[in-house]
């Protein structure tokens, strides 16, 4: 009686056993998502959960299976961008003054990983732990806020009320940004621009349409035609062909020595035509004579 007590007990501890190991949720802590990938049976399909019963043979076998913990909750990324718009100190020599034409702008984004996109993204970026899933959504949002600063900035510039930057909203945003497009399995809840800085879109319009007119008329410098920009290239092709060198020296960006194989070209060039010049003349010599013998 004793040893078949005996044998029943150690067969629950045995049993029990198996079932602790081999119970895989209750290491996932509430709120947090597991992802597990076994030598075996490779990535399990779905995302493990707290609450959520499941007992896998894999855990068994020692070595055999790793659980990578995961959070999703929201994580926002805050950045500031101040510079100038494109050729504005060009544009604002031709006003009185000078106007400013800098702007800054604070866009602060929130976003998480979608749940039903975790599997792809942990075994696609082979992400280890919860530090770098973060590292990798904070590098997404930061590219984002930059996309939505450029995006405010183009909407500002056609925007002479002064009204865009408060009115844009996350949607707005999201569907024309490509970060947001070209990355479904980030969520962006929301993105808020605050401290706006732009400068008078009709002011920039007037200085640009002005610097645009002083070249055409001349008076800004030297009048810019589409036969001078096709001559242009039709003579450089020119001598990229005849002097391959030249090629190697534009893609160093050594201007010295692209002057210097230009001036030597100029030289060789001239050298060659008057040889040219003077056999030209040397063979035209005898059928002159011929001519008058005739």
């Amino acid at each position: 009686m004793k040893k078949v007590l005996v044998s029943l007990i150690i067969v629950l501890l045995f049993a029990g056993a198996v079932f602790y190991f081999g119970w895989v949720q209750f290491e996932v802590p509430v709120g947090s998502y597991g992802v597990m990938l076994s030598k075996t049976s490779g990535l399990h399909p779905d995302p493990i959960v707290a609450g959520k019963f499941l007992w896998r043979w894999e855990r068994l076998l020692p070595t055999n299976t790793q659980l990578r913990i995961f959070s999703l909750d929201p994580i926002t990324v805050t950045d500031t961008f101040s510079s100038t718009l494109p050729s504005a100190q060009l544009y604002s020599t031709r006003l009185e003054g000078e106007p400013d034409f800098s702007y800054s702008v604070t866009v602060s984004s929130t976003a998480k990983v979608r749940e039903e996109a975790l599997l792809e993204l942990v075994v696609k970026n082979n992400l280890q732990d919860q530090a770098a899933l973060e590292k990798l959504v904070r590098d997404h949002l930061h590219q984002f806020n930059i996309a939505a600063t450029s995006y405010l900035l183009e909407q500002t510039q056609h925007d002479t009320t002064g009204l865009k930057s408060q009115t844009i909203t996350t949607q707005e945003l999201v569907e024309n940004t490509p970060v947001a497009q070209e990355n479904p399995w980030l969520e962006i809840t929301s993105s808020e621009v605050s401290d706006v800085r732009v400068p008078d879109a009709s002011l920039y319009l007037a200085a640009k349409n002005a610097y645009l007119n002083s070249i055409v008329e001349g008076t800004g410098g030297q009048e810019i035609t589409e036969s001078n920009h096709f001559s242009a290239l039709v003579n450089l092709g020119e001598i990229l062909t005849k002097y391959p060198a030249l090629s190697e020296y534009m893609i160093s960006g050594d201007v010295a020595a692209i002057l210097e194989l230009l001036s030597n070209s100029k030289a060789t060039l001239g050298t060659t035509a008057a040889e040219a010049s003077h056999q030209e003349a040397a063979e035209a010599s005898p059928a002159a004579e011929n001519l008058v013998e005739r």
